[in-house]
């Protein structure tokens, strides 16, 4: 989290710094050092909702900056109820459209999600219990999970590169485990059992799937899901 502010208030600095530049040397309208502070404001709200994929975030900071600067814009008749009401009935559409997928998480966290912010790669090796959960942003990450009653995962990569080992992982004989993947413009790799027989239930807006050829059969009773979602990005599926 200390990372992530630091690289937002890193870009309002560079943005405020080029709103000052081009006000001086008028190379488009007179900006004015009040509208400069707000939009500094209102830019790094409009970067931290990109991040988080916020639809509402993301609308109502370009309606409030078309309000600030509907004049040169042209867009003064559009201000500024209708360009509020817009975003509003966007805001509703998008999220009925693409809603988000509410899990219930079982599980307790440890201090290593702040390592995630880290430039260097992160190596996690631990016992972990029939649920796991791991996460890359702006970096890339390797765990290793063991877990001799695995049930459930939930992976995400945002802006990073996850790599998943499930060669310490056991799927009990005749049960169904499931991986729920959330990566956006990332990269995901899962090492998978090449015993357990795997189902795909993943949907994909540009993004891909790749999945190498298995080099044992499917000798045991177990049944590994993985479904959610990919948007500009990748998920590599490799058998050991």
């Amino acid at each position: 989290m200390k990372r992530k502010k630091e690289i937002i208030i890193g870009l309002l600095l560079i943005i405020g710094a080029v709103f000052i530049m081009v006000d001086k040397r008028g190379f488009f309208w007179d900006i004015g050092l009040f509208k400069i502070i707000v939009t500094v404001i209102l830019a790094g709200i409009l970067i931290d909702n990109l991040m988080e994929r916020s639809f509402g975030g993301i609308l109502f900071s370009l309606a409030f900056l078309g309000i600030l600067y509907d004049k040169p814009l042209g867009i003064e008749h559009l201000t500024p109820w209708p360009i509020l009401g817009a975003a509003l009935l966007l805001t509703i559409g998008l999220n009925m459209i693409f809603k988000k997928k509410h899990v219930e998480i079982e599980m307790k966290y440890d201090d290593t999600q702040d390592r995630y912010w880290q430039k260097k790669e992160t190596v996690i090796d631990e016992d972990c219990g029939d649920t796991v959960e791991c996460s890359a942003h702006f970096s890339s990450t390797v765990k290793y999970i063991k877990s001799p009653h695995f049930k459930r995962g939930y992976l995400k990569s945002s802006f990073g590169n996850l790599c998943v080992y499930f060669d310490n992982t056991h799927i009990e004989a005749g049960e169904e485990a499931v991986i729920f993947t959330d990566v956006h413009m990332g990269n995901l790799e899962l090492y998978i059992p090449g015993e357990w027989k795997i189902v795909l239930d993943v949907n994909t807006s540009f993004g891909n799937v790749e999945e190498s050829r298995k080099r044992k059969a499917e000798t045991e009773n177990a049944i590994l899901r993985i479904t959610g979602d990919i948007s500009f990005g990748g998920m590599e599926i490799y058998y050991i």
